[in-house]
């Protein structure tokens, strides 16, 4: 998998963040939301060694106030390629437990497909909010379908 040390690209604002770990998915990734609209590129030769489920956690390289991407969560393996462009809102995951998923809709003209979660725990947003209805965005190739990573927007 990724190592700490490698570099994740926004291409948007130029601005490199490092990774920090990868994680599991399911084993309490904490819950924090921290969005930005941003195209991630993966470029590492540890690339083709991502599998589905991999969570990767970033930190901001510069001191960019545009650039929002906390991590990525991949559902797919990568396979044998050094680089992943993964189009997609994106936030990072602090001590939360998600509730079921379910399908919204499908948005093909935008290579998205949405799916709603519910918070169980009020206590993870730092302004006291109670649950709140979030967008499970699943962000695929237009040309070939092919899922690409998933993030959470409320």
């Amino acid at each position: 998998a990724l190592r700490p040390g490698d570099f994740l690209q926004n291409r948007q604002t130029d601005c490199s963040v490092e990774i920090k770990s990868v994680t599991r998915w399911g084993k309490n990734v904490p819950f924090r939301i921290e969005t930005g609209l941003v195209e991630v590129r993966v470029e590492s030769k540890k690339a083709g060694q991502l599998r589905r489920g991999d969570w990767l956690v970033a930190e901001k390289k510069k001191a960019d106030p545009r650039c929002k991407i906390k991590g990525v969560f991949l559902d797919l393996d990568v396979g044998n390629r050094s680089q992943l462009t993964v189009p997609v809102r994106l936030c990072r995951l602090f001590q939360s437990e998600m509730a079921e998923l379910r399908l919204l809709e499908s948005e093909s003209d935008l290579s998205l497909r949405r799916f709603e979660a519910t918070l169980r725990h009020p206590w993870v947003f730092p302004d006291g909010g109670g649950p709140r209805e979030l967008r499970r965005i699943v962000a695929t190739d237009p040309k070939t379908g092919t899922p690409l990573g998933v993030g959470f927007v409320d």
